[in-house]
């Protein structure tokens, strides 16, 4: 096993329900960089970037708290073949 492999951060999906991921997420925005960031999160099929992608799960996220009910996110509204 190569140094950089050992050394990777591990990939994980971003769950807006998270308060860790959430904390990630406003460090990044302070700071305008994930160096600090102890995982890497994947970036969903249909989405153009990490950051869109985040947003848009948070939006979800706190709509559904505040209205009672589950909010989709865009990631199942995209066609796979």
């Amino acid at each position: 096993m190569s140094i950089l492999s050992m050394a990777q951060r591990p990939w994980v999906e971003f769950d807006p329900s998270d308060p860790e991921h959430r904390q990630h997420y406003l460090t990044f925005l302070q700071h305008s960089s994930w160096r600090g960031c102890p995982v890497q999160f994947r970036l969903q099929k249909g989405y153009g970037d990490l950051s869109s992608m985040i947003e848009n799960k948070l939006t979800a996220f706190y709509l559904g708290r505040e209205f009672g009910y589950k909010v989709e996110d865009r990631s199942g509204q995209w066609m796979t073949s």
